[in-house]
């Protein structure tokens, strides 16, 4: 049985006991050293060699091969070779990291708790990132295991967090049988009785940790009488990590054991005087009236218990945000940069049960006092809240919040107008009904938006700007009035950056088939063809793609050929080579878009005529799309000249790529036909 106090690692018949067991004592006894029974079964001494021939393993720059090294290493190496096992384990965790959690984390668990705290340290950094990803729940038993046994003797605050905080992040995923769990809670409550205010904040995290795993049962029964107590710690840092704990087991328990247990908590931390515990109190409530929202909205809790308690903090950030935000206390700032950031789920989480008209108007009136404040933190709160606001308010106050968007579209901190950016589609989506002002001021925003002068904001906006465009004017017509302003952006802008450029053409290339030939010509090829003539070869072909498509858009014939002769003279009658490899791009994928009258008369006589081309890059991509023409073309004296010039072909790439050719194939997938040789 793997418990706390006897567990079988990788089968190694290794027995983790504490060092006074022998006298009675167990892990129940509170006395929370280090353990370390049977160190004939861990290896010697640290320093010392063995007959397994670990003194011939060097330990330096290629020295460590394998993972069975690492392992022989941990277990019979000194402290200097182990921590370059270590060193090298955590390089061997980006390679082969499920082969190294199976095997010599395991043997890393089993050893740690008997190592020097600068060992501990160094494995510390291991197990952080093991502790990151998915690890298999025995492993993870393993891992919980150390962290208790090097907790218990850690003698360094440092040493005392970091195994903390691993032993906090493993919890969540590890089972428990019902004896080792009486042992964890032995653990708990040792450290909750320590004199120690770090060890205190530790059994606080554990208790929320542990919440996130155990049976809503066992959080009732274990979890909750326990953290209720430390939240009434004489120390705030003590109070403040149980209050951030309640949040996850609140978020466990039942609705009603919430109302009747653990609110009256929550109101007496709200009225602590330390502002820290106020503050952790509003984000712990945040917490878990998102987790109860979904099935115990009918709850006492919403529409009777948090009315009031929101009223009071709306009433306090309305005041409050008056003030110089320079200049104000640092505990009022911070109450009003929590309440900024948790007012969106508060809001929403009693919207349907507004007590009256003032109510929504106060609420709303607040929201827009926290938005316009000279505080840079509460206005990035404030625009990731604005579409969770703009829900609770039902469509209510549309023409005023879109004005919001676009004032915070030219806010001063980059990090309020990146916030907006990933904000705006799911706000503009929230309003059922957009009248002209709405429109201009969301399209204001993204105008303003789109020419940032910050690259990162001007990449989110444009990652949704098809579907801002579309949620705002389903018809597009009002799209097609602004559009040219919007893509004038593009040019002001001057995008140099391929990832950039490769979403900018994405999104135009979707929002294309809804605009007018005119705005496509005048507004959308240009764009295209400044970013070919810009970008790298992969956004290249996206532009050239982009531009068969326009041609394609084109009902008149007239404008058809023009823009098909304009098409050929810039890119297949070029001087350089990479214009007329692009032109082909272009060619290939006219068969899935264009009419095969408009392909035979206006582009493939041209890219026949590359079979003559100097450069064999182009000849050989002319080969091996070639037959996409031929049911076009249906045979024919060109296609067939082509052909036999590129059959006869000096390269023996083209010559090789020919010598299997045939004619008669159909049409191949888009992923075929990009292969550039």
């Amino acid at each position: 049985m793997l418990s706390l106090h006897e567990t079988d690692i990788c089968n190694c018949s290794s027995v983790l006991r504490n060092k006074d067991m022998g006298n009675g004592h167990s892990w129940e006894s509170q006395d929370l050293e280090g353990t370390s029974g049977n160190s004939e079964k861990h290896g010697p001494p640290q320093g010392q060699g063995t007959q397994s021939g670990v003194d011939e393993i060097e330990v330096g720059p290629g020295g460590i091969l394998s993972l069975s090294k690492v392992a022989d290493v941990l277990e019979f190496g000194s402290e200097a070779q182990r921590i370059a096992a270590c060193l090298e384990l955590k390089q061997l965790l980006d390679h082969c990291f499920q082969d190294a959690v199976t095997s010599v984390v395991r043997v890393l668990a089993r050893m740690a708790h008997s190592w020097s705290p600068p060992l501990q340290r160094t494995a510390s950094e291991v197990l952080i990132k093991v502790v990151q990803r998915s690890v298999p729940m025995e492993t993870g038993k393993l891992i919980a295991v150390a962290c208790f046994q090097v907790v218990k003797s850690a003698k360094s605050e440092d040493l005392y967090e970091v195994w903390g905080d691993i032993l906090v992040s493993i919890l969540p995923r590890v089972v428990w049988k019902s004896t080792e769990l009486q042992r964890v809670f032995a653990l708990v409550d040792a450290h909750a009785g320590r004199k120690a205010v770090i060890s205190r904040k530790l059994a606080a995290r554990l208790l929320g940790s542990l919440s996130l795993s155990l049976p809503q049962g066992d959080v009732e029964r274990q979890v909750l009488w326990r953290a209720l107590r430390l939240s009434e710690d004489e120390n705030h840092a003590v109070r403040g990590m149980a209050t951030e704990a309640l949040a996850f087991i609140s978020a466990a328990l039942n609705v009603r054991l919430v109302e009747s247990t653990i609110w009256p908590r929550i109101e007496a931390l709200l009225k602590d005087g330390n502002a820290r515990i106020h503050a952790a109190t509003l984000r712990t409530m945040g917490f878990f009236f998102d987790a109860h929202r979904r099935q115990s909205w009918n709850a006492a809790l919403f529409h009777q218990l948090l009315p009031p308690v929101f009223a009071r903090h709306c009433i306090f950030a309305r005041k409050a945000v008056e003030q110089d935000q320079r200049l104000i206390d640092d505990d009022s700032y911070l109450l009003l940069e929590i309440f900024a950031e948790v007012f969106g789920q508060l809001c929403y989480s009693i919207s349907p049960y507004f007590p009256d008209e003032n109510f929504r108007r106060g609420a709303f009136h607040c929201f827009v006092a926290l938005s316009t404040c000279n505080g840079p933190v509460i206005r990035r709160h404030c625009a990731y809240n604005l579409p969770g606001v703009t829900r609770s308010f039902q469509g209510r106050y549309e023409k005023e919040l879109s004005g919001l968007a676009e004032f915070l579209s030219r806010d001063q901190d980059k990090e309020v107008r990146w916030n907006l950016a990933a904000s705006l589609k799911p706000t503009i989506d929230e309003l059922p009904h957009h009248d002209s002002t709405v429109c201009e001021n969301f399209y204001t925003a993204i105008n303003s938006l789109l020419r940032d002068r910050d690259h990162s904001v001007r990449l989110k906006i444009l990652e949704d700007l098809s579907l801002l465009l579309r949620a705002l004017d389903p018809q597009s017509k009002t799209s097609m009035r602004r559009l040219p302003t919007i893509l004038e952006a593009f040019v002001v802008n001057n995008e140099r950056r391929w990832r950039t450029q490769e979403i900018v053409i994405r999104e135009l290339r979707i929002i294309a088939p809804e605009l007018p030939i005119d705005i496509l010509v005048a507004c959308v090829d240009p764009i295209f063809e400044r970013t070919a003539e810009e970008s790298c070869y992969h956004v290249r072909i996206h532009c050239m793609e982009g531009l068969v498509e326009i041609i394609g858009r084109s009902k008149d014939a007239q404008t058809q050929r023009k823009l098909a002769e304009k098409f050929v003279a810039s890119w297949c009658q070029a001087g350089t080579f990479w214009r007329r490899l692009s032109f082909l791009e272009g060619v290939f994928h006219s068969v899935h878009c264009l009419d095969p009258v408009v392909i035979r008369d206006l582009l493939a006589p041209h890219a026949l005529t590359l079979a003559k081309d100097p450069v064999p890059n182009v000849r050989l991509r002319l080969a091996r799309s070639l037959h996409l023409l031929y049911p076009i073309l249906q045979s024919g004296p060109a296609l067939d000249e082509a052909a036999a010039l590129l059959k006869k072909d000096s390269d023996p790439d083209v010559f090789s790529c020919m010598a299997s050719f045939d004619p008669t194939a159909r049409l191949v997938s888009d992923a075929s036909a990009m292969e550039v040789g």
